[in-house]
């Protein structure tokens, strides 16, 4: 640079120093994770809220494809904001493996593996266009709804 003209460089160098510390700042609040608090916003409690959408559920339409991925990611949601509201832990933006990790300290291991069961294949239903038998997707249902009430005395109890 001329002589003349050392300012350019200056505001170069004073250019990059900012926007490198701008890059710091972003990347560190793009790597922490923020830990969200369950917000409990129902009138019912967290068994009353599962069993509404249980019993919902039964009476749906199982038979189209699109009907059982409409209905398997109400069951998954169902499922997950049992949990969440239950032991007061972000479970709702879990994958299915995320939330097997989370949940295992709290659920018994027969408990834990039938709900993964479900939530697999809620995922499989909605993600690999699998179409599940209408009867068995009741079942599950049905399954769900008996390990919920099983889990929900577990979890009263050893609280």
């Amino acid at each position: 640079v001329n002589a003349g003209e050392e300012w350019i460089g200056y505001a170069v160098a004073v250019a990059a120093v900012l926007s490198l510390i701008l890059l710091v700042i972003l990347f560190r609040r793009w790597k922490k994770k923020k830990i969200v608090a369950a917000v409990n916003d129902s009138k019912y409690t967290a068994l009353e809220d599962f069993l509404l959408v249980a019993e919902r559920l039964k009476k749906e339409e199982w038979d189209t494809q699109l009907g059982q991925k409409k209905n398997f990611t109400d069951l998954d949601h169902a499922v997950k904001r049992y949990y969440e509201r239950k032991l007061h832990q972000p479970f709702t933006k879990l994958t299915t493996d995320q939330f097997s990790v989370e949940l295992k300290p709290y659920v018994l291991n027969e408990h834990l593996i039938n709900i993964i069961q479900t939530l697999r294949l809620s995922d499989a239903v909605k993600f690999a266009k699998f179409n599940a038998v209408a009867d068995e997707c009741v079942d599950t249902v049905t399954q769900m709804e008996t390990i919920i009430r099983k889990s929900d005395t577990e979890l009263t109890d050893n609280a």
